[in-house]
């Protein structure tokens, strides 16, 4: 469809922009930013993730910002944050120019995943689900740059923190998504739901099994008392059953392709109906049809925060653009993920790269302070040291039950 022929309502508009990869001039499905004032973060969990969005127009209440963060071209596919089309100069890293070129070249195999992705793409249409495949699609393109291995060349590597923001962003998508329908992560893992779909069937059809097994031993029971015409039709009535009993045996890996090719090919904006599965099933089948492209595809909440960990680590480590507070502050965002999605292994590790982290910064910065030439340098290295100190000492206050429980390990 063409995107002027479009309809919009209010708060969205048509908005005219050049994409960063195409280079054409595109008009994207919009909705303004939080500075437009149109709506503004009412309430927040520990992990930024808001809860509630107070509208100026109660009527758009039912509208979700966190769906439109991320703009999608419509003449090429490619997606990204809002700020990497409006002002593309606003990204220190620019690695759009060396996305470009891979990225064009994917959306040339109909069989990527990424020119699969695209397809699923509904900016007029968005929800829940429009939302995870959108931030899919701008994560697999982030991700064609080479990573996590560090090149020689920092040009070339990912930019850990986007990706980290991507999968983040998931995360609360996935756990609004939770939230709305009632499932758990674990109960609407893919396994789970491709198996309960084929073991309900399965049980639905062993009556059908019980009377071909019995026809079968009437069968082929003391043929010799049986004349000609008798034998011939029995041994007719049994390839039949043989052949119905061989298409039962492969009930479950037709249903497997049934499901498969059924996910790939639906269009969202069609309705969907399959028996025993709820539209958050179909996502969750939809996302495993996609396993074979994308093998650790994260389906859930905490799969997503386990990878923006892994990405917040590396942007904290490696981002030359980074202060040494900076990359502080984003190891101790890390530690509220890790212990707000329970990931008792990798909080551990957080706390200690944390604190020696913290104790370097501290060392380097009184080194720095013992150095300075003026009053103004050193107050302003005195101010440092003590946000520095603030920042360890409210972190140790906070996780002292888990440094403890650290401390009794290593003795």
């Amino acid at each position: 469809m063409d995107t002027k022929e479009k309809k919009t309502a209010a708060p969205f508009y048509l908005k005219e922009i050049k994409c960063p990869c195409c280079r054409k001039s595109v008009k994207v499905f919009y909705l303004p930013d939080v500075t437009s004032r149109l709506y503004y973060p009412k309430e927040k969990e520990e992990d930024q993730h808001v809860t509630r969005w107070e509208w100026k127009d109660p009527a758009n209440s039912h509208i979700n910002p966190y769906h439109h963060d991320i703009l999608f071209c419509p003449n090429c596919s490619f997606s990204d944050f809002r700020e990497e089309f409006i002002d593309p100069n606003v990204n220190q890293s620019k690695k759009t120019n060396e996305l470009r070129d891979l990225f064009l070249r994917e959306m040339q195999n109909s069989g990527s995943l990424i020119f699969r992705l695209s397809k699923m793409i509904l900016p007029e249409k968005m929800n829940h689900e429009v939302a995870i495949y959108l931030h899919f699609l701008t994560i697999r393109i982030q991700e064609l740059l080479p990573g996590p291995d560090l090149q020689e060349n920092p040009l070339f590597n990912r930019d850990w923190k986007k990706l980290a923001r991507l999968y983040l962003r998931t995360a609360w998508l996935f756990r609004e998504n939770q939230s709305e329908t009632g499932f758990s992560s674990q109960e609407t893992s893919v396994n789970h739901i491709i198996r309960s779909s084929l073991d309900s069937i399965m049980q639905n059809h062993l009556g059908n099994v019980r009377e071909l097994k019995k026809i079968t031993e009437q069968l082929t029971g003391k043929e010799e008392k049986k004349d000609t015409a008798t034998l011939e039709a029995s041994r007719n009535a049994l390839l039949s059953v043989q052949q119905l009993m061989n298409l039962f045996n492969a009930c479950e890996s037709e249903i497997m392709g049934i499901i498969k090719q059924f996910t790939l090919q639906s269009q969202l904006e069609q309705t969907r109906t399959v028996p025993g599965l709820s539209r958050m099933d179909l996502f969750k089948v939809d996302l495993a049809s996609y396993a074979v492209l994308w093998p650790d595809i994260p389906d859930n909440e905490n799969a997503c925060v386990r990878k923006s960990v892994q990405y917040y680590t590396l942007a904290a480590n490696n981002d030359q653009y980074l202060s040494d507070m900076e990359g502080l502050l984003m190891i101790e965002f890390c530690l509220k993920l890790t212990k707000r999605a329970q990931m008792k292994e990798e909080l551990s590790a957080l706390l200690t790269v944390f604190s020696k982290r913290g104790m370097n910064i501290r060392s380097a910065l009184m080194k720095k302070k013992e150095r300075a030439r003026t009053f103004q340098e050193s107050d302003h290295l005195e101010t440092e040291i003590r946000k520095i100190c603030s920042l360890i000492q409210d972190v140790h206050f906070m996780y002292k039950d888990e440094i403890d429980m650290n401390k009794q390990g290593d003795s």
